[in-house]
């Protein structure tokens, strides 16, 4: 059996928004969708400047130009401000979006300490007001990541234990290493409830 307490920080939800946007399938999918939309705004504003400029200037080429530089030019700008990953920026920014729905009382549930035990048939996660057990089938994946381990259920992860509460580097990896280890046994075991 493991077992670690830890409490989240509010920071945390940060380093929750750069994973879920660069580490995870429907980060990677909301961005894609978010960044396409936008594009297909931008696109349809050039058109329509174009448009009104071969309108009153009566010149369909310089109508063209200003819609399709305008296009070319908007969206140079937009990748070099957003380093180059448009994506990325729109998903990062979709949840993080969603702190400011986050109440006072759900920003003091999320800062409470909780104690995490882990055994080869469940996840338990406690704290002052909860008590939750997961048996493996419930978890999607476990990723690791430099600074946090993340337990998914349902395509989102529902756990993020910050390594800053381990007491060294070497135990975090081996926490890690070891509930990775859990998983894949019982995926191994239980071919019918495999996520993969």
């Amino acid at each position: 059996m493991l077992e670690v307490t830890f409490q989240n920080k509010i920071e945390d939800i940060q380093a929750f928004a750069e994973y879920m946007a660069k580490e995870t399938d429907e980060g990677k999918r909301i961005g894609r969708e978010i960044n396409r939309s936008r594009q297909f705004r931008s696109i349809t504003i050039m058109l329509i400047l174009g448009l009104l400029v071969w309108n009153v200037l009566d010149n369909f080429l310089a109508g063209a130009v200003i819609a399709l530089f305008g296009s070319l030019l908007g969206e140079a700008l937009f990748h070099l401000m957003t380093n180059l990953d448009p994506s990325h920026f729109y998903a990062k920014k979709a949840y993080l979006d969603q702190e400011k729905y986050i109440t006072s009382k759900d920003k003091k549930i999320f800062e409470l300490p909780r104690k995490v035990l882990v055994s080869k048939d469940y996840i338990e996660i406690s704290s002052s007001i909860s008590l939750r057990r997961c048996n493996w089938v419930c978890i999607e994946k476990i990723a690791i990541t430099s600074n946090f381990i993340y337990a998914h259920t349902g395509g989102c992860p529902t756990l993020q234990i910050p390594k800053r509460d381990f007491p060294s580097e070497q135990a975090f990896k081996e926490f890690g290493e070891k509930i990775v280890k859990y998983q894949q046994d019982f995926e191994a075991e239980n071919k019918d409830f495999s996520s993969t």
